[in-house]
């Protein structure tokens, strides 16, 4: 008996040890759940101003939405497409860009044989890590956001979804799996341009905070606002082409015998909303879409950071 609680003991001071890259993910998983749900309203609106001209700005479409279509079905419709899509990506995400960047410094310092320690220093290996992730990101993040921008369409007009899976499973039966990755090179080339600036203004800038003196959570909160606000104002253009390019009517692009009207490609959507809205049309929808950004990234890393510090504390080390 003594000595089963010593092996106890023995193995709860040991602690459990991570593979690498473990922290990162679990880590990743809890800032995907808390940002996701505490930013879709704000999304919601953006897509709203994006694809539609009947609102006249963000607080218009809040409130027609609420009287309209209520809070749950309204303002949290399509939520779990994306509940479950950006978890699941930022536990990828955070993963993949821990992985890539230590994959580009170790390179660098290979090539150049020194191993720098300035922060202060420009390192293009964050931006870079953080354009390999989107790129690899993009193949699972299309099909939840053809999902999603089609769930927050669903209401304006007719009601065709009853949920999530339910769209999911009728853009399959109708139109086939290719309907699931309609606009997946813009999509892909927009999450590659936000991940570069978001995770490369983030470590850049928590670094700079760090460094004159900022406490570590209030620079968490800075940097990953900042970075979340650069990053879309930047990637917002790529937003705008995608959900009309996601929500146009599907018939006109893969079913041409019910077609009726042009299929919306993305030369086709640049032209529309310059012709129709001016350099306007590409952020339709910046004002709340920034504003999220701000509360969503702020909340996202400073979880991921909360999560990280807990799992190598109290997991990782415990006992120690």
């Amino acid at each position: 008996m003594e000595r089963k609680k010593e092996e106890e003991k023995k193995w709860i001071g040991k602690g459990i040890q991570f593979p690498r890259g473990g922290k990162e993910v679990l880590s990743g998983t809890f800032a995907g759940i808390v940002g996701t749900i505490i930013g879709h309203p704000l999304d919601l609106v953006k897509v709203r101003l994006q694809t539609q001209s009947r609102y006249n700005g963000a607080l218009d479409v809040l409130f027609k939405v609420v009287k309209e279509e209520g809070i749950r079905h309204g303002l949290f419709r399509g939520l779990i497409p994306p509940l479950i899509s950006l978890t699941f990506l930022n536990s990828v995400s955070f993963g993949s860009y821990s992985l890539f960047k230590s994959k580009l410094m170790e390179w660098r310092e290979r090539k150049r044989g020194i191993r720098e320690e300035n922060s202060h220093k420009l390192r293009w290996e964050y931006f870079g890590a953080g354009l390999l992730t989107g790129t690899f990101s993009g193949v699972f993040s299309t099909p939840f956001e053809m999902v999603k921008v089609r769930m927050q369409l669903d209401n304006i007009s007719e009601k065709q979804y009853r949920g999530s899976a339910h769209c999911a499973s009728s853009l399959y039966r109708t139109f086939g799996l290719r309907s699931w990755y309609t606009g997946y090179l813009t999509n892909t080339v927009r999450e590659s341009v936000f991940c570069g600036i978001y995770f490369g203004a983030y470590e850049h800038s928590k670094h700079f905070l760090l460094d004159i003196g900022v406490v570590s959570t209030l620079a968490v909160m800075v940097s990953g606002g900042a970075s979340g606000m650069l990053a879309w104002v930047v990637s917002f253009p790529l937003d705008c082409i995608k959900a009309n390019i996601q929500g146009q009517n599907l018939h006109n692009r893969f079913q041409t015998e019910f077609r009726t009207g042009p299929s919306h490609s993305f030369s086709s959507v640049v032209k529309y909303l310059w012709t129709t809205r001016g350099i306007g049309g590409f952020f339709s929808g910046v004002g709340p879409s920034v504003a999220r950004a701000f509360i969503v990234s702020s909340t996202r890393f400073s979880a991921y950071e909360f999560a990280y510090e807990m799992l190598t504390k109290h997991v990782e080390q415990n006992g120690a």
